[in-house]
């Protein structure tokens, strides 16, 4: 059978900029959570609409980058660029471009 749900229930609103608990706003209880957790940007800074990932294995790290935005952006990077096969001291991102960067 499916679980009963209870009538009492607390609900909370997120559907706008609402304050939580009183006095946080969504936002602000989002950042607190993710301090909390110990949980930060792979690159600090980063435009909206440009994603970031880093993965490591082995002793190695690879940053998988992506620019979404319409934009074009410098990113702080530094390693062997795999997709323009060249070190790197900083690479420039046009609109729609990846780049995966071998940093160790």
């Amino acid at each position: 059978m499916y679980p009963r749900v209870l009538q009492d229930e607390p609900k909370v609103d997120v559907s706008s900029d609402t304050l939580l608990s009183g006095s946080k706003s969504l936002d602000a209880l989002l950042g607190d959570l993710l301090d909390a957790a110990d949980v930060s940007p792979v690159i600090t800074g980063l435009p909206a609409g440009v994603e970031a990932v880093r993965r490591r294995s082995a002793g190695r790290s690879w940053l998988f980058l992506a620019n979404d935005t319409g934009d074009g952006h410098d990113l702080a990077v530094a390693g062997y660029d795999l997709v323009a096969e060249r070190h790197v001291e900083g690479v420039h991102l046009e609109p729609g471009e990846v780049a995966v960067v071998r940093e160790r």
